[in-house]
C-alpha cells in the first residue's frame, strides 16, 4: 500500500529529528508512522535506514526480511538488502542482492536508487551499466549523467567523461561540477575559445559561493595549461579563500605527538597478522595512486583503492573506550590488537576474493600507520613521499570532498602538514624499519625498474614485468589522479617552475618550519 500523506508528513519529520541527531524523537515518529502503515515500503525503508544508522542492523534486517516477503518484486527493497549486506562487510551477498536489484529494474526511479548506492560502494563497472540503461529513460537527466560520467571517470572512460561534462556545458546545467570535473581529468585540453567560455560563466555575478569556488579551482588549473600563471595563481588563491576549514596547526601537531607517542614503541601487538595487506600513505597529490597502480599490475595483488576502513576500526574502538586512540594505545594488549586487526581483515574480505593480497591506499592513513603495524604486524606501509613543494602545490589546486583535507587551503596550513607529517613519518620508520617503506616518487620516476623491483621485493612478491606498464592495467580507480594513472610513467611530472617567482615566499615558509 501507498502511504497517505500523513504518514509520509510523519517520516519527512523523523529525517528531521535525525538530522539533529536526535534518535529518541526519530523513533517515536517511525513507530506512529509503523503503526498507520505497517506495510508501506517507504515506511519500511525508513525504519531500516533508521537501524541502519543507529547500529542496530539485526533490526534492520527483520525489517527487510519483512519488506522482501511482502514486495520481493520491488527492486528497491533489494538496494536497501544489499547496502545493509554491505553494512555488515558482507560483499558476496551485497554484490547478489544488488544484481537482483538491477535485474528487477525497469524504471527510471528505480535505475536511480540503485545507481546512487553503486556509486556509494564503488562498483563502476556494474554503475556505468546501470546509468546507461537510466539515461536511455531519461537522457537529459543530469543526476544519472553525472553517476555515469564517474563510473566512467573511474573505470579510465577518459573520453566519455569528458564528452559528458561537455554536453552539460553546452546545456548550461550543473556548470560548476561540470566544468570542475572536465579540468580535474587533467589528462584533457581545453581549446582557448573553451577557457574564454569559463571566464564567462566564472565572472558570473549570481553564482552560489559553491559554484564560484568549482568555477575558481577549473579556472585556475584552466589558466596554468595554457600558460598562464600568474592569473592562474591569483585565481586559485581566490578559490581556496573560499573554502572553509577549521583546521589548526597546533592542535594537529599535539594530536599527531600524542599518538607517536603512545604508539613509536616496543610494546605487544597481534600475533602474525596482516600479510595479505599493503598500506600505502602520504600525502594526497604525492604518487600513491601510482604506486597502488604499478603494485596492482602485479597477478598477486588486488588494488582496494581508498578505504576508510582503519580509521573505522580504530574510531569505533574509541568510542568504546570513550577515550581517543592517544590515551587507550599504550594500555591496549595484544589481545586487544589481534581482535581489532581481525576486524579489519573480515570489513575487508572482498578485496581478497580473487588475490590473495590487497592495497588499502587512504593516503591520511600516515597517522595511524603505527596502529595499522600493531594490529597487522605482518602487513607492509609504503609512505610515499614527492618533492614538497611539488606535492603541496597540487594539494592547493585540488578541491577535495568537503570536510576532507583542510588543511589543503591555505598555503600556511601545507606548510604546517608537511612538516607534522614528515616528522610522524620518521618516528614509523624508526619503529618499524621491516615494515615501513619510505618510496621516492621522483626516484621511481627516474629509474621505474630498479626502483620497481625494490618495492616488490620489500612486500615480498616476485618481480612481474607487468608492473613496469602500470597504465595498461585495467581496473576502477576513483582518485583524483583516475585519468593520469592511465598514462606510461614519466621521467617528471614537476608543475611548478612556472610559478618560480610566486611561489617563492612559500619555499622559504616550508623550510623555516
Amino acid at each position: 500500500m501507498n502511504p497517505s500523506p500523513k504518514v509520509l508528513a510523519l517520516l519527512r519529520e523523523a529525517e528531521q529529528h535525525m538530522l539533529k541527531n536526535d534518535a529518541a524523537s526519530a523513533e517515536r515518529v517511525l513507530l506512529a508512522a509503523r503503526l498507520q502503515a505497517p506495510t508501506a515500503w517507504p515506511v519500511l525503508h525508513a525504519e531500516v535506514n533508521f537501524n541502519r544508522r543507529v547500529g542496530r542492523l539485526e533490526a534492520a534486517q527483520r525489517t527487510l526480511d519483512q519488506a522482501l516477503a511482502l514486495a520481493p518484486d520491488l527492486s528497491e527493497v533489494w538496494v536497501a538488502a544489499g547496502a545493509l549486506a554491505a553494512d555488515r562487510a558482507d560483499m558476496v551477498s551485497a554484490l547478489a542482492m544488488l544484481n537482483t536489484a538491477s535485474n528487477k529494474a525497469q524504471e527510471f526511479s528505480a535505475l536511480l536508487t540503485l545507481a546512487l548506492e553503486l556509486d556509494r560502494l564503488g562498483l563502476n563497472e556494474q554503475l556505468l551499466e546501470v546509468a546507461a540503461r537510466a539515461l536511455k529513460r531519461k537522457p537529459a537527466q543530469v543526476t544519472a549523467l553525472l553517476l555515469h560520467t564517474r563510473a566512467a571517470q573511474a573505470l579510465g572512460l577518459v573520453a566519455q567523461a569528458a564528452d559528458n561534462y561537455r554536453a552539460l556545458i553546452k546545456r548550461r546545467e550543473h556548470l560548476g561540477k561540470s566544468w570542475f570535473g572536465l579540468l580535474d581529468l587533467k589528462t584533457v585540453s581545453i581549446s582557448s575559445a573553451e577557457l574564454q567560455t569559463l571566464r564567462l560563466h566564472a565572472a558570473d555575478p549570481r553564482l552560489s559561493s559553491a559554484e564560484r569556488t568549482l568555477l575558481g579551482f577549473a579556472l585556475g588549473r584552466a589558466l596554468e595549461m595554457h600558460g598562464n600563471h600568474p592569473e592562474a595563481f591569483k585565481a586559485l588563491l581566490a578559490a581556496n579563500a573560499l573554502v572553509p576549514s577549521r583546521w589548526h596547526a597546533g592542535e594537529f601537531a599535539a594530536e599527531v605527538k600524542g599518538i607517536t607517542d603512545a604508539l613509536a614503541q616496543a610494546g605487544p601487538h597481534a600475533d602474525g597478522l596482516g600479510r595479505e595487506v599493503i598500506f600505502l600513505v602520504g600525502l594526497p597529490r604525492s604518487g600513491t595512486t601510482l604506486v597502488e597502480q604499478v603494485l596492482a599490475s602485479h597477478p598477486a595483488v588486488e588494488g582496494a583503492s581508498e578505504l576508510s576502513t582503519l580509521s573505522d576500526v580504530i574510531t569505533a574502538e574509541s568510542a568504546s573506550r570513550k577515550r581517543t586512540l592517544a590515551q587507550w594505545a599504550g594500555q591496549a594488549s595484544a589481545a586487544d590488537w589481534q581482535r581489532l586487526g581481525e576486524a579489519y581483515l573480515r570489513k575487508t574480505a572482498r578485496w581478497r576474493q580473487s588475490k590473495p593480497i590487497a592495497t588499502d591506499k587512504l593516503p591520511e592513513n600516515w597517522l595511524l600507520a603505527g596502529a595499522a603495524l600493531k594490529m597487522l604486524p605482518q602487513a607492509r606501509v609504503i609512505d610515499v613521499r614527492r618533492d614538497p613543494v611539488e606535492t603541496c602545490w597540487s594539494c592547493f589546486k585540488q578541491l577535495f570532498a568537503p570536510g576532507r583535507v583542510e588543511f589543503s587551503y591555505s598555503l600556511e596550513h601545507l606548510a604546517a602538514y608537511w612538516r607534522i607529517y614528515e616528522q610522524a613519518s620518521q618516528r614509523w620508520a624508526a619503529a618499524f624499519p621491516q615494515r615501513y617503506r619510505i618510496q621516492s616518487y621522483e626516484a621511481m620516476l627516474a629509474d621505474p625498474e630498479a626502483e620497481i623491483r625494490a618495492l616488490l621485493a620489500f612486500c615480498d612478491l616476485q618481480f612481474d614485468p607487468a608492473c613496469l606498464a602500470p597504465h595498461l592495467t585495467q581496473r576502477s580507480v576513483r582518485s583524483a589522479s583516475a585519468a593520469q594513472v592511465r598514462l606510461p610513467i614519466q621521467r617528471s611530472t614537476a608543475r611548478t617552475h612556472g610559478y618560480a617567482e610566486l611561489l617563492k615566499p612559500f619555499r622559504a615558509q616550508l623550510q623555516n618550519f
